[in-house]
């Protein structure tokens, strides 16, 4: 299963155009949230104690999935 892993990494990591593509997709995602959704998801949940942990979270797996 290591052995698979590590090809498909490498097969990955040589082709330059798909690694950016999937760093840039993560950094707009990113910056979205930063710039604009931030402040309007927290404010949407006042009402819980942890939201900013939960909206971080949240946006943690959305970025994880995305990376796929």
């Amino acid at each position: 299963m290591i052995y698979f892993a590590k090809r498909n990494l490498k097969l990955f990591f040589k082709d330059k155009v798909a690694v950016s593509c999937s760093l840039i997709g993560v950094l707009v995602v990113l910056g979205l949230y930063l710039v604009f959704l931030g402040d309007t998801l927290l404010s949407g949940l006042k009402d819980l104690d942890q939201a900013k942990f939960l909206i971080d979270s949240w946006l943690m797996a959305g970025v994880l999935l995305l990376c796929q």
